[in-house]
């Protein structure tokens, strides 16, 4: 959820706009031996957006808006357990995590809607861990 509250505009004005996204997707990793090192993956996904605001001077604006998207992502894995066996065999006697990845992906993000509707698209790069319990 994401919110802007109140945010003043000029005088006495402000605006609010409160967004909620919601992303459903599919993926496949080409992982085929446990642990491999190198694992790619691919995902493909749906989004909804749903969005309110107020206006200018603070009124709502009628009715909650709904936005659509498409979502594709590639990405790797990186083993890190691979890397250090001794402290992935501790990690997972103590915790229970089986392997750890470093992960990075690309995702491109489009929206689908009527012409004149706003334009929500964006590209991404993000990184993080995964555990495999």
């Amino acid at each position: 959820v994401f919110v802007l509250s109140n945010v003043e505009l000029s005088g006495n004005r402000y605006a609010s706009l409160n967004v909620i996204p919601l992303e459903g997707f599919l993926s496949y990793r080409a992982e085929y031996v446990h642990q491999q090192v190198v694992v790619p993956y691919i995902k493909v996904g749906a989004s909804v957006v749903w969005a309110r605001q107020t206006s200018e001077t603070g009124a709502a604006v009628p009715g909650t808006r709904t936005y659509y998207g498409r979502d594709l992502s590639l990405g790797l894995e990186f083993c890190l357990s691979r890397i250090d066996p001794e402290a992935s065999r501790k990690l997972d006697r103590s915790v229970g995590i089986n392997s750890t990845y470093l992960v990075v992906e690309y995702t491109q993000s489009r929206s689908v809607g009527p012409s004149g509707s706003p334009n929500l698209s964006h590209d991404a790069y993000r990184a993080g861990l995964r555990f495999e319990l």
